[in-house]
């Protein structure tokens, strides 16, 4: 008794507010979209960069929205005027440029404002997803000769995720760094075999839990990429999906190696979609539901406190009772309960119900 007594006034004094604020897409204000191509000619140089940062916003805006919802509702959207866009706009800059006296070629990148975004999405009765995804961890594998390559110099699958990262959204990807420790801690082989326990301590080195093995094979008749991305968190596989991504077509100019950048983008694409279809948001009305969680040491509570604190759809977690081995929380929520399983999820949570009509809370990959 006096050991429950004492535990339960540490924990309680350890715990402050049980969910705080959590990070949101919205802290910087602003949705940023790189290598945007535009090439305009008009009657003189003036009027064509001008026509190209018009161009090069719209087709900005389009990608922007895209990580903030899905497809199917960006593209039934009416257009708006250049005047319209450029509100939206809160700067840019130019990667690259060619100019001559009537032709404007370049690479822009834009900043939309997230405020902006938002409201327009919602004057079309689309619901935003804006609260950030933890960070993935991409593993790129490539199959070349019948060998597993991923530290090695010869990872052209790899260099490419190098010069060409994924355009900033709501799912953030790093690349591992590649040193002594990454190889160290894990091979080729055992990261295209799934090996869950070389992948955790690969997750551990970077302080992430959402790991993307992304295993790429290139044709070497037709230089078209299959491709194969399993994740993985610390449960364990989340799941995947496959994509087959064609060579340029013949008679372009487009260099061979530019079928890795499409892969990336479409898999970056992948990710943004499935966590914008897993967060909308589809009721602002608040409910409640009341859980058991195990909590059988300080380190167990202050893990599960981070990951509950993370998830912004998550407005208060109120604390019925505190025991030695487990706590009975109070969860105030919006959305439905399919929502909140799937955010639970992605923090490493199991949602469950008990034969006895009681609802459990648990830490996935949690030790006793």
């Amino acid at each position: 008794m006096i050991l429950r007594a004492a535990l339960a006034l540490v924990l309680s004094l350890l715990m402050g507010p049980l969910v705080a604020p959590a990070a949101r897409a919205d802290d910087t204000g602003v949705v940023a979209v790189r290598g945007i191509d535009v090439d305009v000619t008009a009657g003189n140089a003036v009027d064509a960069r001008e026509q190209a940062v018009l161009q090069g916003q719209r087709k900005g805006l389009h990608q922007a929205l895209l990580t903030l919802a899905p497809s199917a509702n960006v593209d039934q959207m009416p257009p708006l005027s250049d005047s319209q866009i450029t509100d939206l706009v809160a700067d840019y800059e130019v990667e690259s440029e060619q100019t001559s006296t009537v032709r404007y070629i370049g690479k822009l990148s834009f900043r939309y404002r997230l405020d902006g975004l938002t409201a327009l999405l919602q004057q079309n009765g689309i619901g935003a997803a804006t609260t950030p995804s933890p960070p993935v961890l991409i593993v790129p594998v490539m199959v070349s000769g019948g060998k597993n390559l991923l530290w090695d110099e010869s990872n052209a699958w790899r260099a490419a995720w190098s010069t060409h990262p994924p355009t900033a959204g709501l799912v953030p990807m790093l690349l591992p760094k590649g040193d002594a420790a990454d190889t160290a801690a894990i091979t080729a082989d055992q990261a295209a075999s799934g090996d869950i326990a070389k992948i955790q301590a690969l997750a551990g080195h970077y302080g992430v839990s959402d790991v993307a093995v992304a295993t790429l094979r290139r044709d070497p008749a037709t230089s078209a990429l299959a491709v194969n991305v399993v994740r993985y968190s610390i449960a364990g596989s989340t799941g995947g999906f496959q994509d087959q991504v064609p060579p340029p077509a013949s008679g372009t100019t487009t260099a061979p190696d530019a079928v890795y950048a499409v892969a990336i983008d479409r898999i970056a694409d992948h990710f943004q979609q499935d966590w914008i279809s897993q967060n909308q948001v589809s009721s602002s009305v608040e409910q409640r539901l009341t859980v058991e969680a195990p909590v059988n040491s300080l380190a167990q509570w202050a893990e599960l406190r981070r990951r509950l604190s993370s998830i912004a759809t998550l407005h208060q977690v109120d604390l019925i009772y505190l025991m030695q081995t487990h706590a009975e929380l109070d969860l105030v929520f919006i959305g439905d309960r399919d929502q909140l399983t799937r955010a639970l999820q992605q923090r490493a949570l199991v949602l469950k119900d008990t034969g006895d009509g009681h609802t459990t809370l648990e830490l996935a990959g949690a030790q006793p």
